[in-house]
């Protein structure tokens, strides 16, 4: 009986030291991974904050868009309004240059 308990103290024993070298080899690994998911989250908070910074300019250029669109239809509404009135001025003076005026 006492061969057989040896054989299963140097059974568990070689059990346990593989256990322990595989998990040496993957704590090397888990620190890849984390060195990687590190760079990773750096990554993405990098192209977050890019994404944040673009959709501010656009915010703004949309803003700069709106107020140009505003001041280049003031713009025509005041450049059709004075063309009208100079229109008007010289059919005016034209008719009452050949003496057709009222």
């Amino acid at each position: 009986m006492n061969k057989y308990l040896l054989l299963w103290n140097v059974a568990l024993t070689l059990l346990v030291l593989f256990v322990f070298i595989q998990g040496g080899s993957n704590a090397a690994k888990l620190t890849q991974l984390e060195t990687q998911l590190a760079s990773h989250q750096q990554t993405i908070e990098t192209m977050n904050k890019a994404i944040n910074d673009t959709s501010n300019t656009f915010t703004a250029q949309t803003q700069q868009i709106a107020s140009l669109n505003a001041t280049l239809g003031n713009s025509i509404t005041q450049t059709s309004l004075t063309l009208q009135k100079y229109v008007q001025d010289y059919v005016a003076a034209y008719f009452q240059a050949v003496g057709l005026a009222k």
